[in-house]
């Protein structure tokens, strides 16, 4: 099955336009993109419609260029056959290496008629081996112009009918929705109280302090009078129990539920009570 070749995004067809956001060549290239979309699915794809030639030359020259760096990535040998001699023997068993490493990518890709010549502008190809043959250069950058050649040429007539292809899309085209910023949640462990908290808030101190701000009015108050039942609360529409795990021993308030807010579960007890019948607590 052989691709039309398109010269620019420009000449592709609208509706093959329609890609899963977030999801570009550069994402696949660089491994980052899951099934069905990924750097191996991209290659599958590409040798189904044989013309994987150029994505295992920009491989290639990846590779290389890795190498280089490696090597010499202080930029202090501009890697040419002239410069060679200034090199320690270490670094000249290195040098040799990697002309083995770029005569094998221009004799697999850029000579003419080569076993998986890639299809550049004849410009490009004829100033890389200009160089190669009458200066003896192996630096990277002579193989940038034809690894961005390639590229986009990949981008046009493969990436674009593979990113598209109805069957992938329909399987995974979410996967590739961009992603906004987080915005962090509270969990609802950190919402509860601790034991500590609990305790507190039920303990006699507690109920001494929340009571003893408000002035009471005792004057009308018998000694022997008893206190009035407190009014019903009423139910809470919420399931959540801060005390299921540990009971409280206090039966007289096993129906009240602390708030996550102190103030407002001050605020909520303090509603409850009757102001001129209880007595001043000593």
């Amino acid at each position: 099955m052989a691709n039309k070749n398109y010269q620019s995004l420009d000449d592709v067809p609208i509706e093959s336009n329609s890609l899963p956001e977030g999801l570009t060549l550069e994402v696949v290239l660089s491994n980052q993109a899951p099934s069905p979309f990924s750097l191996k699915d991209f290659s599958d794809y590409l040798k189904s419609t044989y013309c994987c030639e150029n994505l295992l030359f920009y491989q290639a020259t990846v590779k290389y260029k890795t190498l280089c760096n490696l090597y010499f990535g202080d930029n202090s040998f501009d890697l040419s056959d002239r410069s060679a001699q200034r090199l320690s023997n270490q670094n000249q068993l290195h040098f040799e290496m990697l002309k083995r490493e770029f005569d094998h990518i221009l004799r697999e890709f850029v000579f003419n008629d080569a076993p998986q010549e890639i299809n550049i502008p004849f410009e490009i190809r004829h100033q890389l081996l200009h160089l190669y043959q009458t200066q003896r250069l192996y630096h990277p950058n002579l193989l940038s112009p034809a690894s961005n050649a390639v590229v986009e040429l990949l981008r046009v007539n493969a990436f674009i009918p593979f990113a598209t292809d109805p069957a992938r899309m329909k399987s995974k085209k979410s996967m590739f929705t961009r992603r906004k910023k987080s915005v962090p949640s509270l969990k609802l462990q950190d919402l509860s109280p601790s034991n500590s908290e609990s305790s507190s808030l039920l303990s006699p101190g507690f109920l001494k302090k929340i009571t003893s701000s408000f002035k009471m009015k005792t004057s009308s108050l018998a000694p022997d009078s008893p206190l009035p039942s407190p009014a019903p609360r009423r139910a809470s529409s919420s399931s959540w129990n801060p005390f299921s795990s540990e009971p409280s021993n206090v039966s007289s308030m096993s129906s009240f539920s602390p708030m996550a807010s102190p103030s407002f579960a001050q605020k909520d007890f303090l509603s409850e009570i009757p102001q001129k019948t209880l007595p001043v607590p000593k």
